[in-house]
């Protein structure tokens, strides 16, 4: 099982590769007969007792992750506030990436 971002999950197992987006999007692929994912057979009728199973090996709860939001308020204060003071380039990071930032 692996979990990618906020409800986004994919249970594998030796012949299925089952994924469920957070938006309810669903893809299924036979791994034996189609290894690189062609053929989605998430929408087949016959598919939809098989998924459910897969479903069953995902989590129940979910955390969210922080988002960009967060990620960007804690580099402006890093670069604000952080180790040279306001205003200040911090002293480990480089004139490019200090530009970037801004």
């Amino acid at each position: 099982m692996t979990t990618h971002g906020y409800m986004n999950h994919t249970v594998r197992t030796e012949q299925w590769r089952y994924i469920r987006y957070a938006d309810g999007r669903e893809e299924l692929y036979d791994e034996t007969k189609d290894p690189m994912g062609w053929t989605n057979l998430a929408g087949k009728e016959e598919s939809s007792s098989l998924k459910e199973q897969l479903r069953k090996r995902m989590p129940t709860t979910n955390v969210s992750e922080p988002g960009s939001y967060f990620i960007a308020t804690i580099a402006w204060q890093w670069i604000n506030v952080g180790i040279g003071g306001w205003g200040d380039k911090p002293a480990s990071m480089s004139h490019s990436l200090y530009s970037l930032a801004l």
